[in-house]
Parts: C-alpha cells; sequence; structure tokens
C-alpha cells in the first residue's frame, strides 16, 4: 500500500511541475507581448510630444508610468523564469506532450 502511495506522490509532483511549467511559459510570453505594447505606447507619446500635442509634463507623468508597468512586468517575468528553471522540462519530452 505505501508503494502506491509513493507512486501517486510522484506522480503529484510531476503533475504539479508540468502545471507550474507551462504557467510559467505562458507568462513570459504574456509579459513579452505587453513589453511590446510598453515599448510602441512610450514612442507614441514621444512622438505626440514631438508633433506638439503634448506637454513635456504630461509626456514625463505617461512615460514614469509605463516605466511603472514595465518594472511590474519585468518582476513577474523573473519570477517565471524562475519557476521555469526550477520545473525544466527537456524538450524531447516538450515535444512528446505536444
Amino acid at each position: 500500500m505505501r508503494e502506491n502511495n509513493s507512486i501517486d506522490d510522484s506522480k503529484k509532483t510531476i503533475i504539479d511541475g508540468l502545471k507550474n511549467f507551462f504557467i510559467a511559459k505562458g507568462t513570459i510570453e504574456y509579459v513579452d507581448s505587453e513589453l511590446k505594447k510598453i515599448s510602441t505606447q512610450a514612442k507614441e507619446l514621444e512622438l505626440d510630444w514631438k508633433l506638439g500635442d503634448l506637454s513635456k509634463d504630461a509626456l514625463e507623468q505617461e512615460l514614469e508610468k509605463l516605466n511603472l508597468k514595465f518594472e511590474k512586468l519585468k518582476e513577474l517575468k523573473n519570477t517565471a523564469n524562475k519557476t521555469l528553471k526550477e520545473n525544466y522540462i527537456p524538450e524531447r519530452y516538450l515535444q512528446e506532450l505536444e
């Protein structure tokens, strides 16, 4: 009976590792997408400022907001990368899962 519990625990550990791996992988993809949006928004703000549609103060305020969002996303990505490394799955196994 103990052997079955050990096997069940091993399966649960593997499943939890897989969940964590794929959640982290999805998080990284999401963060990368959001970082691209921030870059685009910053460029648009700079263009608006150059065209005179935005004051320098407003530009600085908006860039500060984007920077805060950028820092939070960067922290999230670092956490996801750490989780990914802790739950690393070799590429050959990933191909079998997909």
